[in-house]
């Protein structure tokens, strides 16, 4: 007689426990590893967000900066929660035929700065002529003074002069000697203020003779350029603008220092702005 035995096949205890194990042992290092990778990642769009705001900053400063009228570069501080620096953008430069000088007029005579005139393209709210004082260049009553405000420029296509219209009679203080007038936009001004500080740009406020400060020039137009400043403001060696104002000799300089923080580490910018001194 044949007998016949049915063998069980399965796990034991022991393997199922050890199997667990070794499968929590890989589930820990697999997370680890994603979430080592996902900090990484966090990490390093944080810095590359703090870099491309930095450079940001200092490129459309730069560019802005380059473009002042000479002698508007003016800067104030409190010395411990804020510094702003402020400046009158030139839309362009050209030379005069007739300006109301001697006495006084609503009207002035320039050359076209070139055949595709930038003029037309901006609202200009200013003509200028021998800047040489950054007081003046402020002022809200422009009678008789180095501004004119202007209404509106006309001019043919083909003609190479234009009609400059001012908002009332004027006549300007002074002529050029190399008969040169800037035709101008509204003042800009960035402060590196707040907590924590940022640098904000503040523009369309029109013309304040008060040196600029966040809170009289936050009228109108306000834009958050950069976050993470860690300048110290109350430290005259730290604090984002130095000017060396223009003379006879030079050009004026601004020095820029500008510290920003992310992840516990700093970045710090030097660099230089040249302000063209020819009024």
């Amino acid at each position: 007689m044949i007998r016949s035995y049915n063998k069980a096949v399965g796990f034991t205890l022991i393997e199922l426990v050890t199997v667990i194990i070794i499968l929590g042992i890989v589930l820990v290092g697999v997370s680890s590893f994603i979430t080592f990778g996902t900090r990484i990642f966090v990490d390093s769009t944080s810095v590359e967000q703090v870099l491309g705001e930095s450079r940001f900053a200092i490129q459309r400063m730069t560019r802005e900066l380059r473009t002042a009228l000479p002698n508007s570069v003016r800067v104030n501080t409190d010395n411990s929660s804020y510094q702003c620096i402020e400046f009158v953008p030139t839309v362009t430069s050209t030379s005069y035929i007739q300006i109301p000088f001697e006495s006084s007029s609503n009207t002035a005579t320039i050359f076209r700065d070139a055949p595709n005139t930038k003029i037309f393209g901006f609202d200009i709210q200013r003509a200028y002529v021998y800047p040489i004082n950054a007081d003046e260049v402020y002022i809200t009553n422009t009678q008789n003074s180095i501004a004119a405000s202007v209404s509106w420029v006309t001019g043919t296509n083909n003609s190479p002069t234009l009609s400059l219209t001012f908002n009332s009679p004027t006549r300007f203080k002074y002529s050029s000697p190399q008969k040169r007038m800037y035709l101008t936009t509204n003042p800009v001004t960035y402060c590196v203020s707040g907590t924590p500080l940022s640098i904000q740009r503040y523009s369309d406020y029109g013309f304040i003779i008060a040196l600029p400060t966040p809170q009289n020039r936050s009228v109108r137009s306000v834009s958050v350029v950069a976050q993470s400043i860690i300048n110290d403001i109350s430290d005259a060696s730290d604090r984002p603008f130095n000017l060396l104002p223009s003379t006879l000799r030079h050009s004026g300089i601004i020095q820029m220092n500008l510290r920003f923080q992310v992840l516990g580490q700093s970045m710090s910018y030097q660099h230089q702005v040249q302000v063209p001194n020819v009024p």
